[in-house]
């Protein structure tokens, strides 16, 4: 795929991603990523000191599709309504069929009880191949902008 064509792809996988979280179908999250993949959720503050510690780390494939089995059937959390907003997604440069990627992230909460929360904000780094006609993230690192989240970070950001 060359020409417009790959940033379409990558445009429409960040929408279809906040779409699947918004919606809570986590089960098809893993859909989402590449079959060799890896998905970091850090602090900025981390992340700029070059520490390697991360909020949640999964370095395969089998690992995201056991994120989704612990939120499903292990994990106790409030129920919350998830909005996604995702801008600024710039492709910077491909190389061996890879692109690199960067977007900016908004995650809002809302309550039953109606009260509306911005959950965390940041950008996401992601390395992101075309797998047929659709894009998925080969790495997909959350930067988040503090570790100040509001929540017990279960759902994916």
């Amino acid at each position: 795929m060359s020409g417009p064509e790959p940033v379409q792809a990558i445009l429409n996988l960040y929408a279809d991603y906040a779409l699947c979280l918004d919606e809570r179908n986590f089960s098809a999250w893993p859909d989402f990523f590449a079959k060799e993949c890896r998905y970091e959720v850090h602090t900025r503050e981390n992340w700029d000191l070059g520490m390697p510690s991360a909020m949640i780390y999964c370095d395969s494939h089998g690992m995201v599709e056991d994120r989704v089995s612990v939120l499903e059937n292990t994990l106790t959390y409030r129920f919350l309504h998830i909005r996604h907003m995702i801008s600024n997604i710039r492709v910077h440069d491909s190389d061996g069929g890879a692109h690199t990627v960067t977007a900016n992230y908004l995650v809002l909460h809302s309550t039953e009880e109606g009260e509306t929360r911005i959950f965390s904000t940041g950008k996401y780094d992601a390395e992101i191949v075309i797998d047929g006609n659709a894009a998925k993230f080969r790495k997909l690192i959350v930067i988040a902008d503090t570790s100040a989240i509001d929540n017990l970070l279960a759902v994916p950001l």
